[in-house]
């Protein structure tokens, strides 16, 4: 978004004497206020999102940039997502969400916190999954092959892949 500002100079009596233009370019769109808000850190403008209250789905708050904390109600999330930025991601403390599917994290520099999680996966995908220099920290974390996924001849059952270690 580009914004314009005019200034005008005059003098003593109100003669205008120069004029003068000035360009502001606001990319991000809660830069209303001019460069002083936008100088701001991008993270200091971060924002908790509550999935199913604020976004539809763990995937929808995962695209949403703003969203860098994550918190999901304790219920069963039937979905598959994929992460690609730096954020947390946790159930209710004391409780658990479910993720039924997989979660996959990639990225150079990326780091995603979870806890108080359970992925439930299926066959022949990984349950959790991190690539390309990411890094999975967890905290009261259950990856897990389901009962609720029945596999066919010749699938198996993947937890881990890309990374992780039995330690």
């Amino acid at each position: 978004m580009k914004t314009e500002h005019k200034s005008v100079k005059t003098n003593a009596i109100g003669v205008n004497m120069q004029k003068q233009t000035m360009q502001f370019v606001t990319a991000h769109p809660l830069c209303l206020f001019g460069l002083a808000v936008c100088m701001i850190p991008a993270n200091a403008l971060a924002v908790t999102c509550q999935v199913p209250a604020d976004r539809p789905s763990i995937q929808a708050a995962v695209n949403d940039v703003a969203c860098t904390d994550i918190e999901l109600k304790g219920q069963i999330y039937t979905e598959s997502i994929n992460i690609r930025r730096t954020l947390n991601l946790s159930g209710p403390v004391g409780g658990r969400a479910v993720i039924q599917g997989a979660a996959s994290v990639t990225g150079t520099s990326v780091v995603v916190v979870l806890s108080d999680l359970s992925i439930e996966n299926g066959c022949n995908v990984p349950g959790l999954s991190a690539s390309a220099s990411a890094t999975v920290e967890t905290s009261n974390l259950i990856v897990q092959s389901s009962a609720r996924f029945t596999c066919d001849a010749g699938e198996t059952d993947l937890i881990f892949a890309d990374g992780f270690e039995d330690l």
